[in-house]
């Protein structure tokens, strides 16, 4: 995430709306979208932004996360996109 290798993240549940931010690895980083598509469509067209070289990989490790889960491409998932938040001249002033 901070190298802006993984750009979206997939889960079962919707975890925000377009415009709120979260904090992680001490970085905050805004949603850009939130959608919902099936599962193999997540690990055929997103599993770069994922932060994964394959989609076989992707696959591998939502089997790992998810090992109690019927594996099913066509399960609907939401699709989180978001980007480093701009530090603003508030959080800016904060760091010195």
């Amino acid at each position: 995430m901070l190298t802006g290798k993984k750009t979206v993240t997939s889960r079962t549940r919707k975890y925000g709306e377009k415009g709120d931010q979260f904090n992680a690895f001490g970085q905050l980083f805004e949603i850009a979208s939130v959608e919902r598509m099936m599962l193999g469509d997540v690990a055929k067209r997103f599993f770069r932004s994922e932060g994964f070289d394959s989609t076989e990989e992707f696959l591998e490790c939502w089997a790992s996360i998810h090992p109690k889960a019927k594996f099913d491409l066509t399960k609907p998932v939401w699709l989180h996109e978001f980007y480093e938040a701009p530090i603003s001249t508030e959080q800016s002033a904060e760091k010195k």
